[in-house]
C-alpha cells in the first residue's frame, strides 16, 4: 500500500476556558469547556496546499488535580470551514483527542499553567459538485502545547484564556 505525505496541519488556538472543581482544595476532578478562535493551515508534503481554516474552535475535557501543581486531562477540540465556490461545496475539520499533562505555577506566578499534549489528531476534507460528493479522512499522531491563566471565581470555578499549539503530521492511502 502506498501512501502520499499531506505535510503537517499546524493548528493554533486562543480559548477562553471556564473550569469547574469537584473540590475547593484545588485536588480532585474538574471538567471545562473551551470556546475561542482557531487556524489550521496544512504545510508541506505533495498534497498540501497552504490551505487555512480559521473561525470558531471549541471543546471540552474532563482532569484530574493531584495536588494544586499537577493534573493529568484529557480534552477534544474542533475547527471546521465550509465554503461554497461557483456552485463547488467544500468542507474540511480538525479535530484532536489529547492526553495533556499540566503544571500549575505556585507563588507569584499562580494561577498560570503550562502543559504538553499527545493524542489522535483527524483530518476531514468533503466536496460536492452537481450532486456528486466525494470525502475523505485521516488520522495521526498529534502533539502540542498548552499554556493558560486561570481567574478563580469561587465555589470551584475558574475561567481564563488558553492557548493551544497542535501539531498533526497527516498520512492518507
Amino acid at each position: 500500500m502506498r501512501t502520499r505525505n499531506l505535510g503537517k496541519v499546524t493548528f493554533l488556538a486562543a480559548f477562553i476556558a471556564i473550569s469547574a472543581m469537584a473540590t475547593n482544595s484545588y485536588a480532585g476532578f474538574s471538567i471545562n469547556g473551551l470556546v475561542g478562535f482557531g487556524s489550521a493551515s496544512a504545510t508541506g508534503g505533495t498534497a498540501a496546499d497552504g490551505t487555512n481554516i480559521s473561525g470558531l474552535a471549541f471543546g471540552g475535557g474532563i482532569g484530574y488535580h493531584f495536588d494544586p501543581s499537577w493534573e493529568l486531562s484529557a480534552d477534544y477540540t474542533m475547527q471546521s470551514k465550509s465554503a461554497t465556490v461557483s456552485g463547488l461545496s467544500l468542507s474540511s475539520s480538525v479535530s484532536a483527542i489529547m492526553a495533556n499533562f499540566v503544571y500549575h505555577f505556585a507563588g507569584d506566578l499562580n494561577p498560570l499553567y503550562v502543559g504538553v499534549k499527545l493524542g489522535l489528531g483527524m483530518y476531514s476534507i468533503s466536496t460536492a459538485v452537481l450532486g456528486v460528493s466525494v470525502s475523505g479522512s485521516t488520522s495521526a499522531l498529534a502533539y502540542g502545547a498548552q499554556a493558560g491563566y486561570d481567574f478563580a471565581l469561587g465555589g470551584g470555578l475558574s475561567i481564563g484564556p488558553r492557548v493551544d499549539f497542535q501539531w498533526h503530521p497527516l498520512l492518507t492511502p
